[in-house]
């Protein structure tokens, strides 16, 4: 949703954004996101306060979205479930 909301695709194509009250206040957060991923975690009024305060949900959102915007869609993913199925292996004891 963050990607998204700039407005344009990974590639710099744009993306016409549907209305929503809240789209002015989330594509400023998503335009912070830029520098810092995390930032759009500040957004609490509409996330609520308990993703950014979470550390982990933090670091995993912000190591994924640094990835999409410089892996792109399909890499980030294939990534994403090679770590995800390598956590879920079962042991060999």
């Amino acid at each position: 949703w963050c990607q998204y909301l700039l407005g344009e695709t990974l590639d710099g194509q744009p993306i016409e954004l549907a209305g929503d009250p809240n789209l002015e206040l989330a594509v400023e957060y998503a335009n912070r996101s830029r520098a810092n991923p995390v930032k759009f975690l500040q957004m609490t009024g509409i996330l609520g306060p308990e993703l950014q305060a979470s550390g982990r949900f933090s670091a995993a959102f912000a190591h994924a979205l640094s990835m999409l915007r410089s892996d792109g869609t399909r890499s980030t993913i294939d990534i994403m479930m090679h770590e995800v199925d390598g956590q879920h292996e079962p042991s060999s004891t």
